[in-house]
C-alpha cells in the first residue's frame, strides 16, 4: 500500500477528448454541448465552433435528463459519440429513437392541435384569426360612426352643456385653422 508509487504521479488527468473531427485536444474537465451532448475542448465548445447539428443530427436539442435516458436504453444501437470514442463517420445515419413515451408525446401533441383547431373554429365561427379581427374592427368603427342616441331625453341643463361643449370644440378648431394659416403665411 505504498503511496510513493511513481505511477500515481504520472496518471493522466487530461482524459476528456474533444469530439470535434480532427481535434486531438484533451481537457481536464468535460465541456458538454447543450444540444448534442458531446464533449468538446475549449476551442470548439460553442455550437458555432463545432457546427452543432443538435442531438443525434436531428437539428433539435434535448434536455440532459432526456439524453441520459436515451443513453441508458439498452436497445439503442446508435448512441452518439462520447468522450473517448472514435469520431469516424458511420455509414448508417442514426434515426431518432422511437420509444413508447415519444409515441405518446406525438399522440398528445396531435390531440392538442385538433382541440386548438376546433376551438378556433367555434370561437371565430369558422374564420381565421385575421378575418375575425378585421370583422371586429369593422363593427367597432360602425358603432363609433353612428351618432349616439340618448335613451332618455336630455334635461335643459344637459342640453345647454352639450351646446356649450360643441361651441368650444368649434372655437378650438377655428383657432387651430387660423394658426396653421398664419404658420403657412410666415413660411412664405
Amino acid at each position: 500500500d505504498c503511496q510513493s508509487d511513481p505511477a500515481l504521479n504520472r496518471r493522466k488527468i487530461y482524459t476528456n477528448r474533444c469530439s470535434f473531427k480532427g481535434c486531438k485536444q484533451k481537457e481536464l474537465i468535460k465541456v458538454l454541448c447543450e444540444n448534442c451532448h458531446q464533449n468538446y475542448c475549449l476551442k470548439h465548445r460553442h455550437e458555432t465552433d463545432h457546427d452543432c447539428k443538435g442531438f443525434q443530427d436531428t437539428g433539435r436539442g434535448v434536455s440532459r435528463a432526456g439524453a441520459a435516458a436515451i443513453f441508458r436504453t439498452p436497445q439503442s444501437s446508435s448512441k452518439p459519440t462520447t468522450s473517448g470514442s472514435s469520431n469516424k463517420p458511420s455509414a448508417k445515419v442514426a434515426k431518432p429513437q422511437t420509444t413508447p413515451l415519444s409515441q405518446l408525446g406525438r399522440e398528445l401533441d396531435s390531440e392538442r392541435r385538433q382541440r386548438q383547431a376546433m376551438a378556433a373554429r367555434t370561437v371565430q365561427g369558422g374564420m381565421t384569426e385575421d378575418e375575425a379581427l378585421a370583422q371586429a374592427i369593422q363593427m367597432s368603427m360602425a358603432e363609433s360612426s353612428q351618432p349616439t342616441q340618448p335613451s332618455k331625453p336630455l334635461t335643459q341643463q344637459e342640453q345647454d352643456d352639450l351646446l356649450l361643449a360643441q361651441a368650444i370644440a368649434a372655437s378650438q378648431e377655428e383657432n387651430r385653422r387660423e394658426q396653421r394659416r398664419r404658420g403657412l403665411m410666415a413660411v412664405r
